[in-house]
């Protein structure tokens, strides 16, 4: 006798998954776009929007900031950006949020400027997503 369970969890399986699909945790980074890898990496708990209502925001302990109104004056606190996604600097909420450095290292490395006047190797797509999360900012 032949047993259909192995099936029926297959099924289950493939199911489930399709209901509660996953935001894509990878993107091509060479090729992509800073919205496109911002929508991949960050939207889950920010937004699509940056506003911090991600799908998983309500289930973290600390809301995830409003990416369209980073605190900063005129100028955009770009090197705050870069260096929390990176993970270079964290405050005590950044335990919270996944360093993707390492991820973006593995990319193009181009000499970038980040305003203090030193040319250092800084990854494409970490550039191209604080330009992005730059567009987002409330006008």
């Amino acid at each position: 006798m032949t047993s259909h369970r192995p099936a029926l969890v297959l099924a289950l399986l493939l199911v489930t998954a399709g209901c509660v699909a996953p935001a894509p945790d990878h993107v091509d980074e060479p090729d992509a776009t800073g919205e496109e890898i911002y929508q991949a990496r960050c939207a889950a708990c920010h937004g699509p929007e940056g506003r911090g209502d991600g799908p998983l925001a309500q289930r973290l302990d600390r809301r995830p900031a409003d990416l369209t109104r980073l605190p900063g004056g005129a100028d955009f606190p770009r090197a705050h950006v870069m260096g929390y996604v990176d993970g270079y600097f964290r405050d005590d909420a950044g335990e919270v949020m996944p360093q993707f450095g390492p991820e973006m290292a593995e990319g193009q490395l181009v000499p970038y400027d980040i305003g203090d006047g030193v040319m250092t190797p800084t990854p494409a797509a970490l550039i191209r997503v604080a330009d992005y999360v730059e567009s987002l900012q409330a006008k």
